[in-house]
């Protein structure tokens, strides 16, 4: 069976903590964040099961319960997420400079994972796997739909036209790199445009073939060839464009 814990300050009667668990949770001390051990490693603190005999269900529950109400006056300043399941949300209480601190580290660590050659290659395997399915394609078709309204479309506009008139230097480079030089190879054929534009408008019209703009620079930047896992872009592995 599970029950609800806290802990407090004994001198103060501050309840800094809520939990839930079974066994001897409670008051073990492994597996507490910094902001537990800034309580305890201070103060002389104590435990206490405050209800038992739960199912997990009901446990939960109590704690999102119990942490809601010590935080309305001031207390359960040790819980980082707002209880219930493992992890969840963990930044939300967070002092202001720690806050940044881990936003900073954790957009730096998956931003890094993101790039990586086999992050890409298990998320298309993923993706490929998933979308083998009817029923998934059907599906995400319909949020696609749903996120995408004429109302929601007319928005994103707006919000466009607002950047571009904030920020016409990004418009003029971006402008640039489309009038420049650049050459298709592709099954042997070597041909020149004059500009990215045309490059671009020909391999919609000859191909249906459009690529991201990350693929597109990296492309262009670093003369790499088209790669991909997808069955249906196989045909275009190799494929290369890049400015003269």
């Amino acid at each position: 069976m599970y029950y609800v814990y806290i802990w407090y300050i004994k001198t103060t009667g501050v309840v800094f903590y809520v939990g839930h668990g079974h066994g001897n949770r409670y008051k073990t001390l492994k597996k507490r964040t910094d902001y537990f051990h800034s309580f305890y490693d201070n103060n002389e603190c104590l435990c206490a099961i405050v209800e038992s005999d739960m199912t997990v269900e009901a446990a939960r529950l109590r704690e999102i319960e119990l942490i809601k109400h010590y935080r309305s006056i001031g207390m359960a300043k040790a819980n980082i997420h707002n209880g219930g399941q493992s992890g969840g949300d963990v930044i939300s209480h967070m002092p202001p400079d720690r806050k940044k601190e881990f936003i900073d580290k954790m957009t730096m660590i998956n931003t890094a994972r993101a790039r990586s050659d086999n992050f890409r290659r298990k998320t298309g395997e993923r993706m490929r796997k998933k979308y083998q399915d009817p029923e998934e394609r059907k599906k995400q078709s319909e949020i696609v739909k749903r996120a995408w309204t004429d109302e929601k479309r007319y928005k994103q506009s707006l919000i466009l036209q607002d950047y571009a008139k904030m920020h016409p230097e990004m418009i003029a480079k971006r402008s640039a790199k489309n009038q420049k030089k650049c050459v298709l190879e592709f099954k042997g054929k070597k041909i020149e445009f004059e500009s990215l534009k045309l490059l671009k408008e020909y391999l919609k019209s000859q191909y249906g073939l459009e690529f991201t703009r990350r693929t597109e620079q990296d492309m262009l930047k670093n003369h790499k060839p088209y790669k991909s896992n997808r069955k249906k872009m196989q045909q275009f592995v190799g494929l290369k464009m890049y400015y003269v």
